[in-house]
């Protein structure tokens, strides 16, 4: 007996979830991206942020949006998802990135042991020894 499965219908079934977060005090929405293989930032943000780049470090980088260029990094920042909940990691900047968000990549949530569940609501993490429920939001960029 055959059965037709669409695997396609699940609502929000991207590997892209926003959630909100911030930087030094400032709200930033956060993408966390399954796909990424680095954290990345807006070119825009870094400033707004109070971030302060190195710009000698640079790489040419392909991604679902094409070829790009980096205008360099970002290093140990503190990103605080919730409170009591605060990862440190390095952010490669992206020149012409046209949306004010912070990626997270897929080595950073496995990292935190990451699991979104089927409600799709929220995305679990362990985080100095402890369980976060991040809420997801809508995508303010993408919608």
């Amino acid at each position: 007996m055959a059965i037709n499965i669409d695997v396609t219908w699940l609502e929000n079934s991207k590997d892209l979830l926003a959630i909100n977060g911030n930087v030094n005090g400032i709200d930033i929405q956060y993408l966390a991206d399954f796909c990424a293989n680095v954290f990345f930032i807006q070119e825009k943000a870094v400033s707004e942020l109070k971030l302060k780049a190195n710009k000698f470090i640079k790489h040419s980088i392909t991604g679902a949006s094409g070829p790009s260029e980096t205008f360099g990094i970002v290093k140990n920042i503190l990103i605080e998802l919730l409170p009591g909940c605060i990862i440190k990691e390095d952010l490669v900047v992206l020149k012409g990135y046209k949306h004010r968000e912070i990626g997270l990549s897929r080595a950073c949530l496995k990292k935190y042991n990451y699991n979104v569940h089927e409600s799709r609501k929220h995305i679990a993490l362990i985080c100095n020894d402890k369980d976060y429920f991040i809420p997801i939001i809508s995508d303010t960029n993408r919608t």
